[in-house]
């Protein structure tokens, strides 16, 4: 299995920043992760149905450097062999926090997990994103191990 990404500047593969994809499978809920910098993430795995996904950076030129922002980024591929699957995330929407009708001022936060399993992931930061990705279909969901949701909070209100 082959995983390349695409950050919102179009920068392939973490050449600018390093960080993990994870592939999570339908029919077991078990997760695989590795890291990417500045080469796509390779690896054998067994046949069957995933949701690879990642945080993938992006350099914000208005901020420090070791303060990217981020796009949570999630795709489902059917692996009965060799696959390869790109997780771009140059269509990321940003999250806008709002409380009582201001926006929040401080970190959001995205997250995301998969039934059945009692695993979630999540990560905050200053400015977050998040791919659109494929509706799931009720007849589609199979336990364990679907695609259930994404959503995202804020820190505290400035």
């Amino acid at each position: 299995m082959t995983v390349n990404t695409i950050d919102r500047d179009g920068v392939t593969n973490g050449t600018t920043y390093g960080f993990v994809v994870y592939l999570a499978r339908h029919e077991t809920g078990q997760y695989y992760g590795g890291g990417t910098f500045g080469t796509s993430m390779r690896g054998a795995l067994p046949e069957g149905r995933y949701t690879a996904f990642s945080w993938i950076p992006t350099r914000n030129p208005a901020r420090e450097p070791w303060i990217p922002s981020f796009t949570l980024v999630a795709q489902t591929v059917n692996l009965d062999g060799d696959g390869e699957v790109t997780l771009d995330a140059r269509n990321g929407v940003k999250i806008a926090a709002t409380l009582n009708g201001t926006e929040a001022d401080g970190m959001t936060g995205t997250a995301l997990g998969l039934a059945g399993t009692g695993t979630a992931y999540a990560a905050q930061t200053v400015e977050g994103y998040v791919a659109p990705a494929e509706p799931i279909r009720a007849d589609e969901l199979s336990l364990p191990g679907t695609l259930t949701s994404y959503f995202h909070g804020t820190g505290p209100v400035g």
